[in-house]
């Protein structure tokens, strides 16, 4: 199956990095069929490489309140929706989605992870809650998309 991770976010802006910094962690683990893109946000020019593969995860952050002491991982199934117009300044996965099908008559299957971030004030340093969730979200990711070793049978 082939497979894309890509990871987004601003780099400078603390917590809103964390998605650039998980995608790096992955790319590191150099999985068969799997491809990894790091960018700072979504463009129109992603639509062509979604269009290649089976399954797509997207991996972001997502504010919480500063208050906040514990708040999940999500992971969000996606899809296109038809009614959205792909072309405007902020891109979505929802809105790559759409026009990756526009494009190539074809989506595929689609997740998003989000990680929980409380500040995204200028900076390169993560928050403790971003950096705990972000340790689920490569422990949860290394058991997704590393193959299972097989028992040998003879």
């Amino acid at each position: 199956m082939s497979l894309l991770l890509i990871g987004y976010g601003n780099t400078l802006r603390c917590d809103d990095g964390v998605g650039q910094a998980i995608a790096l962690t992955v790319a590191t683990w150099q999985i068969p069929d799997l491809r990894v893109e790091v960018c700072h946000q979504l463009t129109p020019e992603l639509a062509a490489a979604l269009a290649t593969v089976e399954r797509v995860w997207f991996v972001d952050a997502y504010g919480v309140p500063q208050d906040a002491e514990q708040h999940p991982v999500k992971i969000q199934p996606l899809e296109a929706d038809p009614q959205i117009n792909p072309l405007g300044h902020h891109l979505t996965p929802p809105l790559v989605l759409s026009l990756t099908a526009q494009l190539y008559g074809r989506t595929p299957e689609a997740w998003w992870l989000l990680i929980p971030a409380i500040d995204f004030s200028f900076g390169e340093t993560f928050s403790p809650l971003t950096q705990q969730a972000m340790a689920e979200a490569i422990a949860w990711l290394e058991t997704t998309l590393t193959p299972q070793a097989t028992p040998c049978t003879n």
